[in-house]
Formats: C-alpha cells, structure tokens, sequence
C-alpha cells in the first residue's frame, strides 16, 4: 500500500533534517514525501537543498491560497493542501520537528491495509546529547499512552495532527478539513476526525505508532534565519485568541464553538468553510502536473476557489485590519 506522508509546516526554525532522516530509514519503502511550507518563499533554497538527502520521492510546495495568508495560522489550508497533492492510498500527518523509528510507517499501513484512520501517540523529550540522540525528562509520553497501553479502537475527535493518519477515500468523501477553522489553532483535526467516523470510517489508538518530540528544540542545524521570524507560527499567534460564547454559557476559544456546532449537527459529515470540493481540486492538480504547469502558476487559478468573505467569521474584523506588520 502507498502512502502520502505530509508536514505541514510555519515553524520558524523546523527541523525537516531529523524527518527526511527518520524516512530514509523506514522499513516500508511505499511512499511520497509532502512537505507544505507556510516560509516556502523565505526558505525553498535551504529546503530544496536538505531535500537532496532524501531517498524517497519528495513534492515541496507553499500552502495553496489562503484569505489567512500573512494574517493568522490556516492550518485546515495547509491540510487541505497536502490532500490535494497525494496520491497515496493513506495519508499521513507529522509535525515538523519530530523523529520517528523505522517501523512508524509500517504500523500506520498495517492500519490502513484494515481500512482505518490511525491515532498514533508521542514521547517528548527534555533536550539532546552532543551526538544527537534526545535525553529523557519530565516530559515523556502522551498522556493517552499512559493510559491505553494497547491498539483499540477510538473515537475519531483522538486524530491530532502530530501523527495520524486517515485513508483517502475517507477525506474525499467528507471535503478534507473545515477551513472555517482557519485564523486561529485548534479543534480542526477534531472535527476532521468525528466527521470521518459518521461516514463509516473507523479510528484506532496505537500507543506503539510514535514520533518523538523535543521540548526545547533551540536552532535548527540548516534552517535559521531572523528574516522569517515576523512570519513565524508563535509571532501570528501572540494575539488573543478569539473567543464565542459556548452552549454552557462559557466564553472560550472560538474554535471549541465550531465543534459544539457540529455535535448538535448529528448527521452532517460535509465542510462547512470550504469554497471548493476537494475531489475537483485534486483533478485541477494532477491535470497541472501533467501539464507542467508550474505551482506558481497553478495557485493563482486557485485564488478563485477562495472563500469570499473579507472579513473574520468570529467577530466580524475585516481582515485587512488583521495583516501582520
């Protein structure tokens, strides 16, 4: 079975040398490399360059357009984006600065080959020796591997983004993920995963399937340069997180009202923020690779598949007040 591995990434300082290590050294060779880059116009040089030590075959691309871009985090866009691109039979997500061992991707496609989406977990580490290796600490593993210490199956709201994995037939089928979300962090990969199980697809929690995080990474070894750090994930969101008043009667993050939303919506399973059907979207892209059209290209006929809205759902703020300066 072929896998599309995806990183999505907007990290300032990412560590893709440690995943393209990690890839070369897995124990399932079936697979693509995806890496959607929210810096792709300050960094491609560098990318392209630690891409080079790749053994697999790799497609590094900006985040498709966005009414978010240079104002807030579009991580539904950047998903999106990634679904538009593979090709793989299952579609797997990791962060950008994460390790994982040589059978990480087996365990996903021995999932997979039973038709589920896959919870994987995490450990994470204090710091790293001299060598590289990473040093235990207080940190360790997730806190539902503490408590599930063997694969069962899970409620789809488990799918994080930091490792799972989903078939492709299932993201079609609900239009990827809700990009409504997008302009503030959290609840997207939750409301992905609920959406999936009421189609018929199934989610599993792997305690074994693990990528391994450092808590304090500091400077990447290829990639750091100040120029990008206006445009870093933690700069965009040092705002307040917008907040909506919730079914209890609580004002919290945004976000959580758009997952109360879909709770009370018992059998809806479609986007509601996306301008776009995705299943068209991945045609227009393959038809442009065949074509050779160029990215660049490419994304400007997609900047008609915007949502056309000017203005942010949570508190009618036009964007153009939101721009980061």
């Amino acid at each position: 079975m072929k896998l599309s591995v995806v990183c999505c990434s907007k990290r300032a300082v990412p560590h893709f040398e440690w995943s393209i290590e990690s890839l070369n050294n897995q124990t399932h060779k079936d697979f693509e490399y995806i890496i959607v880059d929210g810096l792709y116009d300050k960094r491609k040089d560098e990318v392209l360059a630690l891409l080079k030590k790749a053994n697999f075959p790799y497609t590094y691309v900006p985040d498709k357009p966005s009414l978010w871009t240079n104002i807030g985090p579009a991580l539904s866009n950047a998903r999106n984006t990634g679904f538009m691109i593979a090709t793989g039979d299952q579609i797997v997500f990791h962060d950008d600065d994460c390790r994982f061992d040589p059978d990480w991707l087996t365990k996903h496609c021995d999932w997979a080959e039973k038709g589920y989406a896959v919870a994987g977990t995490w450990i994470s580490y204090q710091s790293m020796n001299p060598d590289g290796t990473f040093v235990e600490g207080i940190y360790g593993l997730e806190h539902r591997a503490k408590q599930y210490t063997q694969p069962a199956e899970c409620p789809g709201a488990w799918l994080y983004g930091a490792n799972f994995s989903v078939p492709t037939d299932a993201m079609i089928s609900v239009n990827g993920n809700d990009e409504l979300y997008c302009g503030e962090v959290g609840g997207e990969d939750c409301d992905f995963g609920i959406r999936i199980n009421r189609i018929g697809c199934q989610t599993a929690f792997d305690p074994t399937c693990i990528v391994k995080f450092l808590a304090n990474p500091g400077n990447a070894a290829s990639i750091n340069r100040s120029d990008m750090t206006s445009m870093d994930l933690q700069t965009l969101l040092q705002k307040h997180p917008k907040e909506r008043l919730l079914e209890s009667g609580e004002t919290h993050y945004s976000n959580e009202w758009l997952i109360q939303l879909l709770i009370k919506q018992l059998t809806r399973y479609w986007t509601l923020g996306n301008a776009f059907q995705l299943s068209d979207l991945r045609e227009h892209w393959n038809d442009a690779v065949k074509k050779n059209v160029s990215v660049e290209d490419f994304y400007e006929q997609l900047k008609l598949w915007q949502w056309p809205y000017d203005c942010d759902w949570r508190d009618c703020q036009p964007l153009s007040e939101m721009i980061v300066k």
